[in-house]
């Protein structure tokens, strides 16, 4: 079955999907434009890998269903995609007209590299992490090390999970202090 085939058997599923995901957003988008535009850029990639991702089965679809339903998920659901901006969707900061004294925001543009790791190890001490989970995070994120080279039991797979969760949080705290 070729790329073209494929994507016309699965297009009413996948605008399904979008439409599911485009209603329960609460936001005025088309499911169809979403998906064309996932499309659009599916079809930019390279074939070799498209029809690699057509030939691997999993649950009783390929991962091409799932790499497509991700991305339409993605799009729509994320202030930050492209689609959204596309869309003039993105998100914008809401002003809390009833405080009357804002702190001032810090302009991390001004900071030098040395100050924001300072934040950032300044953050991770607040965490209250486990020490283990605190030694991994600083492996890549200070130290700069793959974790290919990471000499404990852990898989890559566990590494990158601890190391993913624990950015995210961080980045959400920096957020809360320099008030974005």
């Amino acid at each position: 079955m070729t790329l073209n085939d494929y994507i016309s058997k699965r297009y009413d599923r996948w605008l399904d999907y979008a439409t599911y995901h485009c209603h329960a957003s609460g936001l005025s988008i088309e499911p169809a434009e979403v998906l064309n535009d996932v499309l659009c850029g599916l079809l930019s990639r390279s074939p070799l890998r498209l029809e690699m991702l057509m030939q691997c089965a999993r649950d009783g679809y390929t991962e091409l269903d799932f790499f497509v339903l991700s991305i339409i998920k993605r799009n729509i659901i994320s202030p930050r995609s492209s689609f959204r901006y596309k869309q003039a969707q993105h998100c914008t900061y809401s002003v809390d007209w009833s405080e009357e004294h804002p702190e001032p925001r810090v302009d991390i543009d001004d900071l030098n590299l040395d100050e924001c790791y300072q934040i950032v190890s300044d953050t991770l001490d607040e965490l209250e992490l486990p020490k283990r989970d605190r030694i991994i995070f600083e492996w890549k994120f200070f130290d700069g090390r793959p974790y290919s080279e990471w000499p404990g039991p852990e898989s890559q797979k566990c590494l990158y999970n601890k190391f993913d969760k624990i950015f995210f949080a961080l980045s959400s705290k920096i957020r809360e202090k320099i008030g974005e």
